[in-house]
């Protein structure tokens, strides 16, 4: 009941502009309105329901827009009752996430009152903050409802049956149907606690139990199917039809392109860099967001005004400035898990003993390299064209979530051990001092040499030649601003220089 007011009490007050009257314009639900506004109006006109529109591509099925399945009622109680009757769809998200990570804690035997600090943890990571004002809600809510999964199917196999089965048959429909995607990215992860539960069975030779338990999962599995057999049925067929189904008459086929599936240069456009890995630990590695508010009264809107610049127009210029120098086209922020959690992790990694220990390393580790896509090409193309339905999905960095769930999950395994009292002092204390000093160590060093770091970007050539060399230098400037946190170092790059701002404001497209 506790878990229940902080993380309902944390939604409210995190999102505390809705108190105000505001509301959230997420992009893609303003998109989807858009698409599926043909087929709600038609449904609110007759009562009826249609399963084609003419509103989107010359036509097409609404099945992945505006349909009303009656297996699929349950994600209508859902969202019913969160999102619409209680708290409202934000802070319905935020309230999911805390409680279904703290579920999952629990399971894994983690104490009550620090699964609420660890809930916590889990979900201000940014990705999964991130991902709500750009209308991922799906998205969103399926990842809060596939952690609870995790939980449960860790319960099983601690033969905690009943709690198990419950988890599982009650997220599972919900997690699986609103995001095949993250349905199969948690899935893997469950792949890799699975090899570490048969590792486990070998060594304690229950292999009656390992039996029971994946019967168990099984028979959940053919529910779980089975109450979504037609939605899941008419995705696949309408799969067929599509790029990812190898087809589509809309698209330029490639000739290396596989025979069903994305291309994988298409895949791969929104792939993390090797560096920006740092942003898991320093969340501004890589700049930021690539339009980012620094205020109206930022060192670079007053640099702006020096130069002749309006203040109108040196304030608009500043509510989105370009921070981000990684190598994707845009983006709206690092994903970034926290210094703390980093620690914590390292620190488990030396002090949690068993399978699940290196089950979530290795999950972590092949979270991070399949995130890079097209920078580590040869195991993307391996995973592309061997593992099944991979190369059904886009935006391959999205995978990072099996990381910003290991990660802390296996901090606060440690912690509970340091809890129980099951770890030595010598081996914690050294522990510390190995965790501390490399997370420790690895920031000093970055707010030390951050003005050698190149703050450049592929992608700077597309509009750096539409800006005055002293405006291009100042948003160099920004990156070391936000890497550091201190301002920017430029400063004396910006001199001397007059430009017609409201000229190059139109070149621009930005009035």
């Amino acid at each position: 009941m506790v878990a229940l007011v902080v993380f309902i009490g944390f939604a409210v007050l995190y999102c505390s502009p809705i108190l105000e009257g505001k509301v959230l314009q997420a992009g893609d639900v303003n998109n989807w309105k858009g698409a599926a506004q043909e087929a709600l109006e038609y449904r609110q006109e007759t009562g009826e329901i249609t399963w084609w529109t003419n509103s989107m591509f010359g036509g097409m099925p609404t099945f992945q827009i505006a349909s009303s399945l009656k297996s699929g009622r349950i994600v209508g109680w859902w969202k019913r009752v969160l999102a619409e009757n209680i708290l409202g769809e934000p802070r319905a998200i935020l309230f999911l996430y805390g409680l279904c990570f703290f579920l999952m804690l629990i399971c894994f035997n983690v104490n009550p009152w620090l699964s609420i600090i660890g809930a916590l943890a889990l979900m201000l990571s940014t990705y999964f903050m991130l991902i709500i004002p750009a209308g991922h809600m799906t998205k969103a809510f399926a990842l809060g409802a596939l952690a609870s999964i995790i939980g449960g199917t860790y319960a099983l196999f601690r033969k905690k049956y009943w709690l198990g089965i419950a988890l599982i048959l009650f997220f599972a429909p919900y997690g699986i149907l609103l995001h095949p995607q993250m349905t199969y990215y948690i899935g893997m992860l469950l792949g890799v606690m699975g090899i570490a539960e048969i590792v486990i069975a070998g060594q304690q030779k229950s292999w009656k139990e390992l039996g029971i338990t994946l019967a168990l999962l099984v028979m959940c599995g053919g529910i779980i199917y089975g109450s979504r057999y037609t939605s899941m049925r008419m995705n696949q067929d309408y799969l067929k039809e599509t790029m990812r189904g190898g087809h589509s008459e809309l698209t330029k086929q490639a000739q290396d392109k596989p025979a069903e599936g994305l291309d994988i240069k298409y895949a791969t456009d929104w792939s993390y860099g090797k560096g920006e890995t740092m942003t898991l630990l320093i969340p501004n590695w890589e700049g930021g967001a690539s339009g980012y508010n620094l205020g109206k009264d930022s060192q670079l809107s007053q640099a702006m005004r020096k130069q002749g610049v309006p203040k109108r127009d040196a304030e608009q210029f500043c509510k989105s400035a370009p921070t981000y120098h990684g190598e994707k086209a845009f983006t709206s922020g690092a994903v970034y898990v926290g210094a703390i959690v980093c620690f914590l992790f390292l620190l488990g990694l030396l002090i949690v003993p068993g399978p699940y220990k290196w089950a979530l390393l290795f999950a972590t580790l092949m979270s991070i390299f399949l995130a890079w896509g097209k920078n580590m090409m040869w195991l993307t193309e391996l995973f592309f064209n061997y593992f099944p339905m991979y190369n059904k999905f886009r935006a391959v960095e999205s995978i990072l979530v099996v990381a910003e769930i290991t990660m802390p999950l296996l901090g606060f395994l440690g912690l509970q051990r340091i809890i129980n009292g099951e770890v030595e002092w010598p081996k914690l204390r050294k522990s510390l001092y190995i965790a501390g000093g490399v997370t420790a160590g690895i920031c000093l060093f970055a707010a030390l040499f951050a003005g050698s770091f190149d703050m450049t970007s592929s992608y700077d050539t597309q509009w750096k030649g539409q800006l005055p060399q002293w405006l291009y230098d100042a948003s160099i400037g920004l990156c070391t601003h936000f890497l550091v946190c201190m301002e920017p170092s430029h400063k004396s790059q910006i001199t001397n220089h007059k430009y017609n701002i409201l000229h190059w404001l139109n070149s621009v497209n930005i009035v």
